[in-house]
This record gives structure tokens, C-alpha cells and sequence, in this order.
């Protein structure tokens, strides 16, 4: 089978288009000359002659109009595929996996999403919700791409780290009850026989306090 040159039936297909080498000169930023001699090459491969000048320019002769309408479509096809795929890479959404316990991520984590997302808008970040053991061996096992977790927590060697925020916990009471207490030093066995609201014994924070 005779190879076909593409970029022929290209520069024909504009210059039939347009009407107008110079026109389809810098549609396809090809000199004027390069584009002639481009057309006068598919004629004689194709022994036969496509366009006929005119005072209007460029005018296609009956063989010239019958390969226009035939490979036009083909053409804008192959056009419109690259134009998709341009917008394809450009604006190719990627994701950042990112797991955290539902306190943290809410009280912590949101403005710093919303300006990560004004800063790259192309890039989804995926919530997970979990308790930190899971979440790590997520992350081990690539399902997470990041994890964030209130320390202590036993990290594997091959896993970085970095700590990004010191917090203080604090007991917050109902000042109708516990108003006795306001500014007073009580021991931990006086503070754990109240009836306390703590998080899960298996939360990470949980274990780094001093009631555990």
C-alpha cells in the first residue's frame, strides 16, 4: 500500500478552506512559498490539478472539490482529537488522597484545603475519614497519599513525618454544674471520678493525655 504524506492533504485542505494562501500561510504559519510548493507536489502526485486561480484567490476545480469533500471530514476530525487532547493535559485533574480523623481534618485542616484549592484548582483533594491506625496503614499500603494525626503515634521507619501544629487540650465545662470549680486544682483521681466526655479509646489524642 503507497504511504500517504498527511501534511499534503493537510495544507490542501486549508488552502481550499481559506480560499487564499496567504490566509492559510498563517493559519498554518508555513510561508506562502512552502504552501505552493506543497500543492504543486500533490498535484503531480495525484496527476491532476486542484485549484485554478482567480481574482478572488484560490478556486477549486471539479477533481479539487471532489478530494475536498472527501477528506474534510477526516481532517476536522484529526483537528478537533488534538484540540481535546490539548485541553486534556492542561487541565488533567489529579488527586491528593488525604486521610484524618473527623475533628482534626474539620478544626484543622479546611482553610488550609481551600487556599491549597485556590492555589491549584486543578488538583482534587479526596477526604478519608478513619482512625489513625487505618489511616497508616493506608498510607503504607498507597491507598493515602497523606495522613494527618494527633501524636503519640508509633511511626513505621520508612514513613516521613513532620510536625505542623502544637496544640493544648483543655476541659471545657457547664458552668451551672461545675462552678464550684472555676479556678480551683484538682488531682487527676478527683477529675477522673467526674463524669468526663472523652474521645474513643482507640483515638490517638486519647492515649496521649494522662487519663488513659
Amino acid at each position: 500500500m503507497e504511504n500517504i504524506n498527511f501534511e499534503l492533504y493537510k495544507v490542501f485542505y486549508y488552502v481550499a478552506k481559506a480560499k487564499n494562501i496567504t490566509k492559510a500561510s498563517e493559519i498554518l504559519l508555513i510561508s506562502q512559498p512552502a504552501i505552493t510548493q506543497t500543492i504543486k507536489k500533490l498535484e503531480s502526485e495525484l496527476n491532476m490539478t486542484l485549484f485554478y486561480r482567480t481574482s478572488r484567490g484560490m478556486e477549486l476545480t471539479s477533481a479539487g472539490e471532489y478530494l475536498f469533500q472527501n477528506i474534510k471530514n477526516s481532517i476536522e476530525c484529526l483537528n478537533n482529537c488534538k484540540r481535546l487532547l490539548d485541553e486534556f493535559d492542561s487541565k488533567e485533574i489529579k488527586t491528593i488522597r488525604i486521610g484524618g480523623g473527623n475533628t482534626l481534618l474539620k478544626h484543622n485542616a479546611l482553610e488550609g484545603f481551600k487556599k491549597f484549592k485556590e492555589k491549584y484548582p486543578n488538583i482534587k483533594i479526596e477526604i478519608i475519614r478513619g482512625i489513625t491506625s487505618e489511616l497508616l496503614n493506608k498510607l503504607r499500603d498507597n491507598i493515602l497519599d497523606l495522613v494527618l494525626f494527633n501524636m503519640p503515634v508509633q511511626i513505621d521507619e520508612n514513613l516521613d513525618y513532620k510536625i505542623i501544629e502544637t496544640t493544648q487540650d483543655v476541659f471545657v465545662a457547664n458552668a451551672n454544674f461545675y462552678n464550684d470549680l472555676k479556678g480551683k486544682k484538682i488531682s487527676i483521681i478527683e477529675l477522673t471520678a467526674l463524669p468526663l466526655v472523652l474521645q474513643s479509646d482507640v483515638s490517638s489524642s486519647r492515649k496521649g493525655n494522662c487519663l488513659n
